[in-house]
């Protein structure tokens, strides 16, 4: 059972994004993010229904387009994965 937006919905596209930054990895939850990562070229695909993950050298784009462009709330987390 998943509980929110997956990441083919897009339902609101001022929706909060959610990062958890790893090591190497970043997981993204929020909803119509496989759009913007092929608007992009970033490198991305499904953890879960809920999650996309990407290259950590690459969030740093992800991160700008979804506050500058699509002026979108990020929770950005560290996560020890």
């Amino acid at each position: 059972m998943t509980y929110g937006p997956t990441i083919r919905d897009s339902t609101d596209d001022r929706a909060t994004v959610r990062i958890e930054v790893g090591r190497i990895t970043c997981w993204l939850y929020g909803a119509d993010l496989v759009r913007l990562l092929r608007e992009l070229g970033v490198p991305g695909q499904p953890a879960s229904d809920e999650a996309l993950v990407c290259p950590l050298d690459r969030v740093g784009d992800v991160l700008a387009a979804l506050e500058w462009r699509h002026r979108r709330p990020v929770e950005l987390t560290a996560v020890d994965r």
